[in-house]
């Protein structure tokens, strides 16, 4: 079985990891998330929670707003 973690990240991110669609980020948005699974060694998008929620912070960056919970494969 293959190991998993989920991370707490803006929700904008979603079609990007999921679809790869990155319509309305920026350039440097998307060089942070890559650089962020690059990072953390992550593979496949599992799961991504249906609701999202507003925090003080995440865990790509220590801005507020709207997340969701990601769940992804790790590459081991």
């Amino acid at each position: 079985m293959k190991k998993t973690e989920t991370y707490t990240l803006p929700n904008y991110y979603c079609c990007y990891l999921t679809y790869g669609d990155f319509s309305g980020l920026t350039e440097d948005e998307i060089k942070q998330i890559d650089c962020f699974v690059e990072r953390e060694n992550l593979g496949w998008l599992v799961n991504v929670s249906e609701e999202s929620y507003f925090k003080h912070s995440n865990d790509l960056n220590n801005l507020g707003g709207d997340v969701c919970e990601y769940t992804f494969e790790v590459n081991e």
